[in-house]
């Protein structure tokens, strides 16, 4: 699995236990169970330094990220994703949350290889279906920047 495959896996599992009219939760959820699981892996400030670097990347394509910070607690959280919706609309948001997560799989799968990133993927997705995730990567790939 590539590190989309591997994001959109998650946010796919988050999407069929989140309200479906909120379409910003599950990425949203999906970045908060990965940075959970992350910081158990590589601790709070190697997961903080991994999160600014996918964000600064993912902002690059998706300018709707801009109010969105990463804040160092317990582990890092993102702040400002409703003053980001109330900016630029929540599909907008949903598809930088996406390729946030997506930049941050790749930063890790070359840190860590493919197999720890499907190892923690697992973890943060228990009891995953292959066609929940199969059927969010298909309506992503509508999206050319994600």
């Amino acid at each position: 699995q590539s590190a989309r495959e591997v994001a959109c896996r998650i946010i796919a599992h988050q999407a069929s236990a989140d309200n479906p009219a909120n379409e910003v939760a599950p990425g949203a959820e999906a970045l908060r169970l990965t940075i959970a699981g992350l910081s158990r892996w590589v601790g709070s400030d190697g997961c903080q330094a991994l999160l600014n670097r996918a964000l600064s990347r993912a902002m690059q394509s998706h300018p709707a990220l801009c109010n969105l910070q990463v804040v160092s607690k317990s582990a890092p959280v993102f702040v400002g994703i409703e003053q980001s919706v109330e900016s630029n609309g929540a599909t907008a948001v949903r598809a930088g949350l996406t390729t946030t997560l997506v930049r941050l799989f790749e930063l890790l799968e070359r840190v860590i290889g493919e197999d720890l990133i499907r190892k923690l993927a697992e973890q943060i997705t228990p009891g995953d279906t292959a066609g929940a995730a199969q059927l969010e990567l298909k309506q992503e790939r509508k999206d050319p920047n994600v």
